[in-house]
C-alpha cells in the first residue's frame, strides 16, 4: 500500500470559503496525526520506530518467537542495536499499542472541533498541536 502524505502547507490560510478551510485543516490534522503515530516511542530507554514497516518486524518476529520462548533475536533501535527476547518485543509492541491509541484519540477529539467550529477565522486560529 502506497500512503500518499497531502501537503497543503499553509494554503487553508487563503481558501475561498469555510468548506475549502476546514478541508485543508483537516488534511493538516491528518498528516500531525500521522507524524506523531510513526514518530517512535520510548521503551526501556530506547526510541522504537512506530512506523507500520516496525510494527510488522516485531509483529512476525513475535510471532515466530512463539515456537521457543528462550529465543532470541537482535533489534535496530533508532540508536543502535540490542538482542532482545519475547518479553521485550512484547513490551515494545505495547508501548507502540498505547501510543495509536492516544494519536487517535487526540485525532478523532480535534476533528469533531474543527468539524463543529462556524468561522472560517475559528478554524484558521484552532491549535492542533495541543494533546499529542
Amino acid at each position: 500500500m502506497t500512503i500518499t502524505r497531502l501537503n497543503p502547507s499553509n494554503a487553508y490560510l487563503n481558501a475561498p470559503d469555510i468548506d475549502s478551510v476546514r478541508k485543508a485543516k483537516l488534511v493538516v490534522l491528518g498528516n500531525k496525526a500521522e507524524s506523531v503515530a510513526n514518530g517512535g516511542v520510548v521503551v526501556l530507554g530506547n526510541l522504537v520506530r512506530s512506523d507500520d514497516i516496525a510494527v510488522a518486524n516485531i509483529t512476525s518476529s513475535l510471532s515466530l518467537m512463539a515456537r521457543s520462548a528462550s529465543e532470541t533475536i537482535d533489534f535496530k533501535f533508532v540508536g543502535g542495536w540490542a538482542t532482545v527476547n519475547k518479553a521485550t518485543l512484547e513490551s515494545f509492541q505495547d508501548a507502540i499499542w498505547e501510543l495509536r491509541k492516544a494519536t487517535y484519540a487526540n485525532h478523532k477529539l480535534h476533528e469533531i472541533a474543527i468539524t463543529a467550529l462556524l468561522s472560517v477565522q475559528d478554524i484558521r486560529d484552532y491549535d492542533i498541536d495541543s494533546g499529542w
